[in-house]
């Protein structure tokens, strides 16, 4: 969006991109023109602000998952101390229970 001055006369174009080319298309002058330059600062304004809004969200999403994933890691955790403490070990990634040791006292 931009005001061009031609033959002395300002004049407010909205450009457009279609494809590779930027296209102008001329609204108005005068005050007709400065109502357009107006909205289109609102528009632009109300996208900045739907655009922090996600950033926001995304970011509150991001410290949620956060927090999960370091609830399951103590759940992880202490689910393999209690697995520890009921006598079994770990082998190859699966939970296997100790054999106990037999002495002969032949």
């Amino acid at each position: 969006m931009a005001w061009e001055e031609r033959k002395g006369n300002r004049y407010y174009y909205r450009k457009q991109r279609n494809g590779d080319r930027v296209v102008s298309k001329y609204m108005s002058g005068g005050s007709l023109g400065e109502l357009f330059a107006m909205e289109d600062e609102i528009d632009r304004e109300v996208q900045e602000l739907g655009r922090e809004a996600e950033r926001d969200e995304r970011e509150a999403q991001q410290a949620l998952d956060k927090q999960i994933d370091e609830v399951i890691d103590l759940v992880k955790l202490l689910a393999d101390a209690a697995m520890i403490e009921a006598g079994y070990h770990r082998h190859k990634g699966q939970w296997r229970k100790r054999r106990e040791r037999h002495t002969d006292n032949r």
